[in-house]
């Protein structure tokens, strides 16, 4: 009876310890490489990067860059995305079911879309080594470099809080309006902070921030319109349109070459032709003028025989008499 009772209790406590792994396991994503112009590679340990193609996929652990004059649409769920721009590294720390997702900025920037999260457990987080932001559903644009984070919002709100240990408040940034973050302020903070006012980041306008930037910094933050065509939807469509086109050029300048031929032959055969009118028509001139010269000498030649005939009349009838 004992051991019968100790039996049920370890397959109960086994199948208890089952139920709470399965409770606590979290289903991985992978999000969809949707748009890409220039080079763009992924890697799981920063020293071995694959090439990254359109319809590539990238999960959670994985980092991925972006070459000069490059940018890579990475599309997770439904309608949230972000775009890697020119030379910018980041990684994906987590990417799982339940609109859950963070990600790390190393440098660069990044263009942030997010469809409005629908649970409460949903959450979309932006780290760079000075600042962690947060949606619930908007577009801004994460800007980072050794120096500083930059966080400029387009579009609904976002907030923002230092990137350190301590319990440091939260702002929040709506749009229209931006945030820095030096990393040499953190620093000294962690130092001199008594209270939380003193871990507050400045909101400021939009303008005002752009204000303390270089040109090239300002531009960088700009929200990247790009233009997806069809024909970038799928690889097969991408393939299958790159050689039809070459394709129909070839045909173009096909034609081309033929229809210049044919204008050259023509333009020869017309020339042959008007030279053939014009040497016909002087030799025909000639002709005339020669026949013309012959009637002229006959008719002389008749007016001389006249003349003559008529003077030997005049001599008979001058015996005659």
């Amino acid at each position: 009876m004992v051991k019968k009772l100790f039996f049920t209790l370890l397959i109960g406590l086994t199948a208890f310890s089952c139920s709470k792994e399965e409770a606590q396991t979290v289903t991985k994503m992978e999000a969809t490489i949707s748009f890409l112009q220039g080079s763009a590679e992924k890697s799981s340990d920063e020293k071995n990067w694959v090439k990254l193609e359109l319809n590539g996929k990238v999960s959670a652990d994985e980092w991925v860059r972006t070459g000069s004059n490059s940018v890579a649409k990475i599309t997770m769920w439904n309608a949230s995305y972000f775009l890697v721009k020119s030379d910018t590294q980041v990684k994906v720390i987590e990417l799982a079911e339940g609109q859950k997702f963070a990600m790390k900025v190393a440098k660069g920037t990044v263009d942030c879309s997010v469809e409005k999260l629908k649970t409460s457990g949903s959450y979309y987080k932006v780290m760079g080594p000075s600042m962690v932001a947060g949606v619930r559903g908007t577009e801004f644009t994460l800007a980072t470099d050794s120096e500083k984070d930059i966080v400029s919002v387009n579009e609904g709100s976002v907030w923002i809080k230092r990137n350190v240990e301590a319990d440091v408040p939260e702002e929040v940034v709506e749009s229209g309006k931006s945030a820095i973050v030096y990393a040499a302020d953190n620093e000294k903070l962690k130092k001199t902070a008594k209270t939380k006012e003193d871990w507050k980041i400045q909101v400021e306008e939009k303008k005002e921030i752009e204000k303390k930037l270089p040109k090239e910094e300002v531009n960088a933050l700009k929200k990247t319109e790009i233009k997806e065509e069809k024909k970038q939807e799928t690889k097969p469509e991408t393939t299958t349109t790159k050689t039809e086109t070459k394709e129909e050029e070839k045909k173009e300048v096909i034609e081309n070459e033929m229809t210049k031929k044919q204008d050259e032959f023509q333009e020869k055969e017309t020339k042959k032709v008007d030279e053939f009118v014009e040497q016909k028509s002087k030799e025909q001139e000639k002709l005339v003028k020669e026949k013309s010269k012959e009637i002229d000498d006959i008719m002389d030649s008749d007016l001389n025989t006249d003349d003559l005939l008529s003077k030997s009349k005049n001599k008979k009838k001058k015996k005659t008499q």
